[in-house]
């Protein structure tokens, strides 16, 4: 999909390094020009849509609306919409604003696992303070990677437990796996916690026994934060990223607690036809949340983690 192809009328194009494609807001552009088909056709490649430009007071139903033309979103509370900011008695380190592994969405759910994340951002820190979002491309990181390492990597199913909700959730799963809807091979993993950190409800990250795991352990974190992998998003308020949860890897740059940082944001999967199916230059029809409820949200046990930022 070529990305100049794909930009609706009244939107710029950026490229961006190492990944990813970014969409200019013009002063006539709205949400709405942007087809659900062809944002996922530019996903499926890019991997990470950035668009900039657009006012910070977006109101929250026209997010939704747009998140939920992209895919059935999983909800994480009463609206497909969750926001993510620090909280001054938090508890879990997603409420948190110091150290968070590098990780993907849904590591700890069998069914639940998003394939894209949607950010909004309402609200950014001064980039002088952090407050970023790096997100890791792990295609990149296996091109770049040594046969000998890959195929280390290919044989190594990983263990990983997490307090959740007063109980622990474990989850052993490969390292390396192919994309469910593309094919192409990519990296699961959450990094460790490293020593002296401490964060709230951490996870415990194994490999199997018989490996060196400090020097596994260590060659995927210089792989996976190389510069060459590694895209920084420095959020300005108004943005939206589109993020292949499926590919990429992500985590956030500490800041400090007190700072204004609003991102809202919503998880989808490819369950579902993308909805609205509208023709061009339609907007995007309202849904109401509880067309979405799972039946996890109606009093059913769930294990899935809220979303991370």
């Amino acid at each position: 999909m070529n990305a100049q192809a794909s930009t609706p009328a009244g939107w710029g194009t950026e490229r961006q390094s190492p990944f990813g494609v970014r969409f200019l807001a013009g002063p006539t552009a709205v949400l709405a020009d942007l087809e659900p088909r062809a944002v996922l056709d530019l996903i499926a490649v890019e991997h990470l849509l950035i668009l900039r430009g657009l006012p910070a007071s977006l109101s929250v139903e026209e997010f939704e609306a747009f998140g939920c033309g992209l895919g059935e979103p999983i909800l994480w509370s009463d609206r497909p919409a969750f926001d993510v900011q620090a909280h001054p008695e938090p508890e879990d380190h997603l409420f948190e604003s110091g150290f968070m592994p590098m990780h993907f969405d849904g590591i700890y759910s069998d069914d639940h696992t998003p394939d894209l994340q949607i950010f909004h951002c309402v609200q950014a820190v001064d980039p002088a303070l952090g407050g970023a979002t790096l997100f890791c491309d792990t295609t990149l990181v296996l091109a770049d990677a040594a046969p000998e390492t890959r195929a280390l990597w290919g044989d190594l199913i990983v263990h990983y437990e997490r307090p959740i909700a007063g109980h622990t959730v474990t989850r052993d799963l490969p390292l390396i796996t192919r994309h469910p809807h593309h094919g192409h091979h990519t990296i699961r993993y959450s990094e460790p916690v490293p020593a002296g950190v401490t964060i709230i409800n951490p996870p415990r990250v194994t490999l199997p026994d018989g490996h060196h795991a400090e020097t596994i352990t260590a060659d995927l974190h210089e792989a996976i934060h190389d510069p060459r992998h590694l895209y920084t998003h420095h959020w300005q308020p108004g943005d939206i990223a589109i993020a292949d949860n499926r590919t990429l890897l992500h985590t956030r740059q500490p800041y400090p607690a007190d700072a204004p940082r609003l991102l809202r944001r919503i998880t989808t999967r490819h369950t579902a036809k993308p909805h609205p199916n509208r023709p061009r230059g339609q907007g995007h029809a309202a849904v109401p949340p509880e067309k979405y409820r799972s039946p996890l949200q109606d009093g059913q046990a769930s294990t899935r983690t809220a979303p991370s930022g």
